[in-house]
């Protein structure tokens, strides 16, 4: 397996220099895989390529890579319906495993008394 990982080539930015004049940062290489077969997950959002044969490489805005945006915000990825589900069930979960305690502990108070409250 081979590890993919990004690299920078000629201009991601610019940046002013003390002369008035501006250098050009580095561009972004990108990554595509052209068959799911190219790569296997790790968890926590990391990859390991199985077949380099499936991988193109490139930059932004080129050989169909789409194009970097900045001052842009990301549509999230993530399904809020399902999220505040899981949120109710732990939640009603926890009130239920709260309720046993008190009863335990309601059901050892009124054994004590039923006992005077000595062993």
């Amino acid at each position: 397996m081979q590890q993919i990982r990004a690299a920078w080539r000629p201009y991601l930015a610019r940046y002013p220099r003390h002369n008035g004049q501006t250098v050009k940062g580095g561009k972004l290489q990108l990554a595509r895989a052209d068959s799911s077969d190219a790569m296997k997950a790790q968890g926590d959002n990391t990859f390991v390529a199985t077949n380099p044969v499936f991988w193109t490489s490139g930059t932004a805005s080129t050989d169909g890579f789409g194009s970097i945006q900045s001052h842009e915000i990301e549509g999230s990825n993530v399904d809020l319906s399902r999220e505040f589900s899981e949120l109710v069930i732990v939640q009603r979960g926890y009130q239920a495993s709260s309720e046993v305690v008190t009863t335990a502990d309601q059901m050892l108070q009124q054994l004590f008394t039923m006992n005077g409250g000595s062993r």
